[in-house]
């Protein structure tokens, strides 16, 4: 997560948790990344790292964000839940750029033409559908043909087909009160800066997919003026087999070099991969990158190279 933020920190990250509640948790992820940027002697990080984390933890579980300091949660499934806990404890707009550095916001739009002589009738949200992390599994791998890039612009696309329901949502006394189906059209108001990929069952051999250097949700036009392209910031692997499941990283701070991370050996410092490449190391099918002997990838992170004017200029798009 700190390798997606750092470039990003000063200008657009830290800005945006300005109104956000000391008292919370995610002003508390806000001070872990500023106390992380601050480190300059590398002998110092892995035991600053290691209290800031420990601390973290506790405050995730003084929320009931988790339930416990050592089990495992996955990678990101705290990120969800904490989110959740603002939308009840902050008002939206307060909240709004911080969850959107994480968050795609999404909206679910039912429409029917009605019955012969009627009017048509809509069915709009009153708040957008927030998503925090998206997971692709052994259909969508059938459907895309292991795609990725395909699978998010297919995703995004704002002149996405409608799909039609069973019966219309107007109801009285548990009346349907209109015959036929209506549609339902699934519009991204909105993509995060960091976007957060999982593979589902990363053990099944069929759940294949490509995992690009870049993912290009618009057009290229729109790459070069406003810089609305992913680049892929690391992956993150899995071992299934303890009791607890074993989370490691992979990822490239600067585009060229690869570093390796676990946080049990090496005194949790970050090793250098000598020789190895974006393309070698990160990139590539996913069944076939190189992993560390029982792990398999689990999910990839990109960061939104244009940042806040990328965002912007999807959601208007």
């Amino acid at each position: 997560m700190f390798i997606t933020i750092e470039p990003l920190f000063y200008t657009l990250f830290q800005p945006r948790f300005l109104g956000i509640c000391e008292a919370h948790p995610l002003w508390a992820l806000n001070q872990v990344m500023k106390v992380r940027m601050s480190i300059d002697q590398p002998c110092n990080a892995s035991r600053i790292l290691t209290t800031q984390r420990d601390g973290f933890r506790k405050n995730l579980k003084a929320a009931q964000i988790i339930k416990d300091t050592t089990v495992g949660d996955g990678v990101f499934g705290w990120l969800g839940r904490l989110f959740r806990l603002l939308l009840h404890t902050m008002p939206p707009e307060e909240i709004y750029l911080a969850r959107t550095f994480f968050e795609a916001q999404t909206m679910d739009l039912r429409f029917f033409s009605g019955t012969p002589g009627g009017s048509m009738h809509w069915q709009i949200p009153r708040q957008p559908h927030p998503k925090c992390h998206f997971q692709v599994d052994v259909k969508l791998s059938a459907r895309y043909k292991g795609d990725l890039a395909a699978w998010f612009r297919d995703l995004v696309r704002v002149n996405e087909e409608a799909t039609s329901k069973t019966s219309c949502w107007r109801s009285l006394d548990a009346h349907v009160l209109c015959d036929g189906s209506p549609n339902l059209v699934t519009l991204y108001l909105g993509i995060p800066v960091m976007l957060i990929v999982e593979f589902g069952d990363i053990l099944h051999r069929d759940n294949k997919w490509n995992i690009p250097k870049h993912i290009r949700p618009l057009t290229r036009e729109a790459e070069e003026q406003h810089s609305l392209i992913y680049d892929v910031v690391g992956l993150v692997f899995c071992d299934p087999t303890p009791k607890l499941a074993h989370f490691i990283a992979r990822y490239s701070p600067d585009g060229k070099s690869v570093y390796h991370y676990d946080d049990l050996s090496h005194g949790g410092y970050a090793q250098l991969m000598k020789n190895a490449t974006i393309k070698s190391h990160l990139v590539g099918d996913l069944h076939d990158i190189p992993a560390p002997e029982g792990f398999s990838v689990h999910g990839v992170v990109y960061r939104l190279r244009g940042g806040s004017d990328a965002q912007n200029f999807f959601a208007d798009y």
